[in-house]
């Protein structure tokens, strides 16, 4: 009975041991990877007023012109950047691609845009989103539409695959 009990026990263990998880087999998808999968193009942007990962007023008209909304972001493991002024480009003696360079910080809860790639904006974003098809991200600005004061406030910008 011992013996039954002991091969039963013995064979069920290097079952187990042989039998290969399934996690085993994709690889993990990470930030990185999801950043530099395909190249990102414009989805929205706005006004973050409570800072909460969400529009609360679109640009004023006329912002972000339709020549920058055709450009491609394309992101590289490496930390080098490119931005396609896509088809239609705003100045025809502007380059067609202006390098830029990124990195995560904060363990990816931010990210560092070096250049001015990012219609016109550089320096440390926040990610709202980093997945499959939406790449959200806000950063502190100083704006200044006179009358008014200049104000420092969160422009949130939503680029898509």
């Amino acid at each position: 009975m011992k013996k039954i009990l002991f091969a039963t026990v013995a064979g069920t263990l290097l079952f187990a041991a042989c039998k290969k998880s399934s996690d085993d087999d994709t690889p993990a998808v990470t930030n990185t990877t999801r950043i530099t999968a395909t190249p990102w193009i414009y989805k929205s942007a706005g006004f973050d007023m409570d800072r909460n990962g969400t529009i609360d007023q679109a640009l004023p008209g006329g912002t972000l012109t339709p020549c920058r909304l055709d450009n491609q972001y394309i992101f590289a493991t490496n930390g080098a950047g490119t931005m396609d002024e896509g088809a239609t480009k705003c100045d025809p003696a502007n380059p067609q691609t202006v390098a830029f360079t990124w990195a995560f910080a904060n363990n990816e809860t931010e990210i560092e845009l070096g250049g001015a790639a990012l219609f016109g904006l550089a320096g440390r974003f926040k990610v709202w989103a980093l997945n499959d098809t939406l790449l959200s991200m806000s950063r502190d600005t100083l704006i200044n539409f006179p009358p008014l004061p200049p104000t420092n406030i969160s422009i949130l910008i939503n680029l898509k695959h």
